[in-house]
């Protein structure tokens, strides 16, 4: 009887083992899965775009434009990348002192920072 009951108790043993190692795969996979799901947002919304990221809050004249063009942003009253960014590329040939040289050099410098000006279609 005692060895039935030991028998017993190993084959339980042996069935618990082997359900938490499928539970354990199953938890790697699904963090797998979130992993992967983290790195395709990361790639549509960059963290840059997120609410109260540092890049909205830096000044027109620290992101690496000439002095003439950060002028002629700050003459339009756009101080900050959160005010840049709200504006169109058409809406900035519009000002004085921004041609197409001002707006390429305008994108790339936002590309570093993980924003770009708001699209003329929306």
């Amino acid at each position: 009887m005692l060895r039935a009951i030991t028998e017993f108790l190993n084959t339980e043993q042996e069935l618990l083992e082997d359900q938490a190692s499928d539970l354990r795969k199953q938890i790697r996979t699904k963090e797998e899965k979130i992993k992967h799901i983290k790195n395709l947002l990361s790639e549509i919304i960059p963290d840059s775009c997120l609410p109260g990221h540092e890049a909205l809050k830096l000044l027109i004249g620290n992101i690496d434009l000439s002095q003439d063009i950060a002028n002629s942003l700050n003459r339009q009253n756009i101080n900050t990348v959160s005010e840049l960014i709200k504006k169109t590329p058409v809406e900035l040939l519009g000002f004085q002192g921004i041609g197409e040289g001002s707006l390429f050099a305008i994108k790339i410098s936002l590309r570093r920072y993980g924003v770009s000006l708001r699209s003329s279609t929306n």
